[in-house]
């Protein structure tokens, strides 16, 4: 029950305010108008739409001229044409111009400039009243990058206007049109195209010199190091070689020592034989000679039995020897 009641409620308040805001469409149309004075473009729109479609007999030309600049504004610009053509079916001839320039200009935003200079044609009789005209003709001019007919176009307008807001401004364009260095953007931006290429080639040289050069130091680090290791190398065999040497001489060295050594040693023992045989003979000659002495002294002493001889001889050799 009660989701009945709220749902009749929605309803009845749903359509008093549908009443409300189409209760008079001159009211509408003014508070459209006064969104679109305040560039509440989109509110605008909405509400010129709503009356479009409920009341089309109300959508006077006006609403028709705001509506087609609101969709060009926004770059609808099939329906700003559809708005633009209705407005010049309903008004009067006098207002007329007003639409065919805002008609043309939309070309121009589409890039129908042919289309533009057409629309325009059709009303350069007005063009004391509406000036614009020729500074819109100079502008579809100047995409068409007709130089000469822009500036025939500007100037008429300067005829016209000569004081106006973009006068100055068109005055500055038509001394830069016809000075020396003129260019057109199109070539300004082929030769800013060509110059952003030629230092891209001059940078994407310099990099391929830069990469060359790296790789050439990398050769010569790489040469360097294979030369330092050969070098090296070759410093480690000269001290092997050197080291195999000097071992090889200690060696011999070693050897000789040793032979002499060995000499030594066998002169040593033959000399310590030699003594010992020259003391042997010395002692035998020393033995001898006792001997010979004392059988000597034992003859002409004690004429001693020659059968005693021997014994008494030993004991003075056992007294020697003691």
């Amino acid at each position: 029950m009660n989701k009945k009641i709220i749902k009749t409620a929605v309803t009845i308040i749903l359509v008093f305010m549908s009443f409300s805001v189409f209760a008079g469409s001159e009211e509408v149309l003014y508070r459209a108008k006064t969104f679109y004075k305040q560039k509440k473009f989109h509110l605008a729109r909405d509400l010129f739409e709503k009356i479009l479609t409920k009341s089309p007999l109300d959508f006077n030309d006006e609403a028709c001229l705001i509506l087609g600049n609101i969709y060009d504004h926004h770059e609808e610009y099939e329906k700003a044409i559809k708005m633009y053509q209705r407005g010049i079916e309903i008004t009067k001839k006098e207002r007329k111009p007003l639409f065919y320039i805002n008609l043309a200009q939309t070309y121009r935003h589409q890039k129908k400039y042919i289309k533009s200079l057409i629309t325009l044609k059709q009303v350069e009789d007005y063009s004391d009243t509406y000036p614009e005209i020729f500074l819109y003709k100079g502008m579809a001019f100047y995409k068409l990058r007709a130089k000469q007919k822009t500036i025939t176009a500007w100037e008429a307008y300067l005829v016209k206007v000569p004081y106006g807001n973009q006068s100055s401004t068109i005055r500055k364009a038509i001394a830069y049109l016809r000075s020396p260095g003129h260019k057109w953007p199109e070539e300004i931006e082929r030769e800013k195209r060509l110059a952003e290429k030629r230092k891209r080639e001059l940078e994407e040289k310099r990099r391929k010199e830069e990469l060359e050069r790296q790789r050439k130091q990398r050769l010569a680090a790489e040469k360097e190091r294979k030369r330092l290791i050969e070098q090296e190398r070759k410093r480690k065999q000269a001290l092997a070689k050197k080291e195999k040497q000097r071992r090889k001489e200690l060696e011999e060295q070693r050897k000789r020592l040793a032979r002499l050594e060995e000499q030594q040693r066998k002169e040593r023992e033959k000399m310590r034989k030699l003594r010992e045989e020259l003391a042997r003979k010395r002692k035998e000659e020393r033995l001898r000679r006792l001997r010979e002495q004392r059988d000597r002294v034992n003859i002409k002493t004690k004429q001693v039995n020659p059968n005693d001889r021997g014994r008494e001889e030993g004991k003075k050799y056992d007294e020697i020897e003691r």
